[in-house]
């Protein structure tokens, strides 16, 4: 009797260890709670301020209660977090005070660290929305001061913001326009070609970026110019294939550099039209493409980076005006700010492509907005 007790006490013991094994206790899909997902990064808040914080949290997550004086919380973050901008949301432990900060920054492929300090620009929330404060309640006065960089011709210029920190320095940046290609003008008898339009040129590239700054930034600008007009071509005996206009030249690339950070932020010029035109007779009159912008910034200045493409001009048209048009300079929909309400409206656009015995029209110039906000107690 007592061998069949212990024989059947073995066999629900190995029936038992069969169903654990299938089953998942951690909650979580079979991962260890609270493991590491490969390849997303880790976010560090510390807090550096004479305050205890409670309900720290960043895009939803709960970061939990982060002691004054250098204490921290790390956390993974999740595939939605990452390229995705948010705040901290925070509450100073001794006053219940909730607040979230001005500044929202976007996180990419490796491990970041989030510092709070007394100095830490905050907004309230709740009926607070509105009001400024750093983390000792003082309350802040927000201040915007913009500044635009636009000329006829490249140039090269310097800005400079030392007013109060911290303080964030928004840029856009927009390339050239290619200028567009000259027209085709027959002025014989004999018209076997007809006359024509020149290729669009291509619009410019735009680039954003938001810098976090907490001194002096100085700041290198260059403005590309739009790229001009090709001459037209005249026919004067019409038995040659179209012969298209002259090419125009290529919009500048307009730059913006902090040279103490090694911090570029670039957005090139659109391609001229006419580009593939290799000399009178060649026939071609092919629509400039549109100008690109730098690679995308991971430094931790940099808290948020978006560009976009300018839009390639039109071909020609060897018989009749349609066609040649240029292209659109790119355009960034996708950040709040505004900075963008001071883009001029035919900036960066590529030229048009001349018609009959006309030259092709210039691109538009590059721009340069820089849009300071920052922040002094009352």
């Amino acid at each position: 009797m007592k061998k069949l007790l212990k024989i059947s006490v073995l066999l629900l013991a190995a029936v038992l260890m069969l169903g654990l094994a299938g089953c998942d206790l951690t909650g979580n899909n079979g991962k260890k709670k609270g493991g590491a997902e490969p390849g997303l990064p880790n976010l560090t808040i510390r807090n550096n301020s004479s305050y205890d914080l409670t309900n720290v949290s960043f895009s939803g997550m709960d970061f939990g209660d982060i002691p004054k004086l250098g204490k921290h919380a790390t956390k993974q973050l999740r595939e939605i977090d990452v390229n995705n901008s948010s705040r901290i949301t925070l509450t100073r432990g001794d006053t219940g005070t909730i607040y979230e900060t001005v500044e929202a920054r976007t996180y990419f492929d490796k491990d970041e660290t989030w510092v709070i300090n007394d100095n830490t620009v905050l907004e309230g929330v709740g009926n607070l929305r509105g009001i400024y404060y750093k983390l000792n309640h003082r309350i802040l006065l927000k201040k915007v001061e913009e500044t635009i960089y636009e000329s006829g011709v490249e140039n090269t210029q310097t800005y400079s913001f030392d007013k109060s920190y911290p303080a964030t320095i928004e840029i856009y940046a927009l390339g050239g326009g290619g200028g567009g290609q000259g027209g085709h003008n027959e002025t014989t008898w004999a018209s076997t070609c007809g006359n024509g339009v020149g290729g669009g040129g291509g619009g410019g590239g735009a680039a954003y970026m938001r810098l976090s700054a907490e001194e002096p930034v100085l700041l290198q600008i260059h403005v590309g110019g739009g790229g001009s007009g090709g001459n037209a071509y005249t026919d004067n005996w019409g038995f040659a294939a179209w012969n298209t206009g002259a090419a125009g030249r290529d919009g500048g690339t307009t730059s913006v550099k902090w040279a103490a950070k090694n911090i570029t932020l670039t957005a090139n010029g659109g391609i001229r039209g006419g580009h593939n035109r290799t000399g009178a007779g060649s026939g071609n009159s092919g629509g400039g493409s549109g100008g690109g912008a730098s690679a995308a910034y991971t430094s931790t200045l940099v808290t948020r980076w978006v560009s976009a493409n300018g839009a390639a001009g039109s071909n020609g048209n060897d018989r009749g005006s349609n066609g040649g048009y240029g292209g659109e300079a790119g355009i960034i929909t996708d950040i709040d700010s505004a900075i963008f309400s001071f883009i001029g409206s035919s900036r960066g656009k590529g030229g048009k492509g001349g018609f009959h015995k006309n030259r092709g029209d210039n691109g538009g110039n590059g721009q340069v907005i820089i849009l300071a906000t920052w922040w002094e107690e009352e």
